[in-house]
């Protein structure tokens, strides 16, 4: 196995180890044997899961199984494996399907729109819409054409996740202080977005520019924008940083983004510093090369261990333990004060603890008295969090 440092090996579980390992460019076919005699299938497959890992997995695994000799438990793994692989790519092919719908919608009414990762990700980076796992689809567009699209998603069937109108007051707090709404319609879920991250003071871009610098793709005969190369690597480490890197595949999509666009790192790293983003930037190369042996440079060396340690501790956790006892609100604010220093993005770090859709729909309450949701958030916090009644048993 490759090197993990000293530094950071008490924070990386095990099993974690052993599948990015198995995923990095350093893997061998030959330390195959190895890999089976040192791993519980079942451990394995449940990291997958977890991590949404199991697409990119299963085509490495299918290279190299063949080569050694399963035992009967390796042999179950690789047939639960394929048939999560494939099911998962079924769909895809739907959500791609009806991602293509959508864009087609919003072409006619003149929205414009960029897919944010789910199948045209998969298809930027590995060709195949099939390699990644995703449970919605996120669509960027111009937060000024927010109302149009809404109307757009209302005619295709789709109703806002709460399933109510805002008011005026509601809808420019949300324009203000969220980045995006979600859609749903049947089991598939829509997430408008009108900034690329949850703090809009994250980025260094105007959203402008990156519909301004979008490319094109064809997909499945019909042509789609997306972010340029440079805007996908960029919307990558900030995606990833902002969530501590909960989730393996995030990181693992990051790594192999720049391992495909590797000159235009110094580009990047450049443009990261001057906007304020080097931190994140090269939090992003360093969890790279620890754990998928990106072989990037470090453009940045001084990163607090807080901000390597926090990412390396949160992937270990198993999905109850990253859903239910993830970071701490208080952890997780020291943790995003860390990596911007501005002034209005640590302001707004701490303003996405006032009011919320939730609240708005558990309390109805008239424009004129829209100041009492914060003065109630503690209250309506409290009823959030506490356990719903169970129906009784016959």
């Amino acid at each position: 196995m490759h090197n993990f440092s000293g530094t950071y090996q008490s924070f990386i579980d095990p099993e974690i180890q052993q599948v990015c390992h198995f995923l990095s460019p350093a893997f061998e076919p030959d330390a195959m044997h190895s890999f089976l005699a040192d791993n519980h299938p079942e451990k394995i497959y449940n990291i997958l899961l977890r991590h949404r890992l199991y697409p990119s997995f299963y085509r490495k695994w299918t290279d190299v199984c063949d080569k050694a000799a399963l035992s009967q438990e390796w042999v179950q793994f690789t047939q639960q494996l394929r048939r999560k692989a494939d099911t998962n790519r079924m769909q895809m092919l739907q959500k791609t399907n009806t991602l293509l719908g959508i864009a087609d919608a919003f072409a006619h009414a003149s929205i414009p729109m960029i897919p944010l990762k789910g199948p045209v990700l998969a298809y930027q980076l590995f060709g195949d819409v099939g390699m990644k796992a995703s449970l919605d689809l996120d669509i960027l567009i111009p937060q000024s054409h927010f109302d149009h699209a809404w109307e757009t998603l209302e005619t295709l069937g789709y109703r806002t996740e709460f399933n109510y109108k805002l008011s005026p007051r509601q809808r420019n707090y949300l324009l203000n202080n969220f980045h995006h709404l979600a859609f749903i319609n049947g089991n598939i879920r829509i997430e408008l977005h009108w900034e690329i991250n949850t703090n809009r003071y994250m980025t260094g871009r105007p959203n402008e520019e990156y519909f301004r610098e979008a490319i094109t793709i064809n997909i499945a005969g019909k042509t789609i924008q997306t972010l340029h190369p440079d805007h996908l690597t960029e919307y990558l480490s900030i995606h990833g940083s902002y969530h501590a890197w909960n989730r393996l595949d995030w990181l693992y999509d990051f790594s192999h983004a720049m391992a495909t666009h590797h000159e235009s790192l110094p580009r990047l790293s450049d443009h990261m510093q001057r906007a304020g983003l080097g931190m994140i930037f090269n939090q992003s190369m360093i969890l790279s090369n620890i754990l998928f042996s990106a072989n990037l440079k470090d453009i940045t060396p001084t990163v607090p261990n807080s901000l390597i340690c926090i990412p390396l501790a949160e992937m270990g956790k198993s999905y109850s333990e990253a859903k239910h006892r993830g970071l701490s609100r208080i952890t997780q604010k020291l943790y995003l004060l860390k990596l911007k220093k501005n002034w209005k993005y640590r302001i707004h770090v701490f303003s996405v603890l006032g009011t919320n859709q939730g609240n708005w729909q558990r309390l109805k309450l008239p424009d004129r008295f829209f100041f009492l949701y914060f003065l109630l958030r503690p209250v309506l916090y409290l009823i959030q969090t506490l356990p719903k009644p169970q129906s009784p048993k016959n």
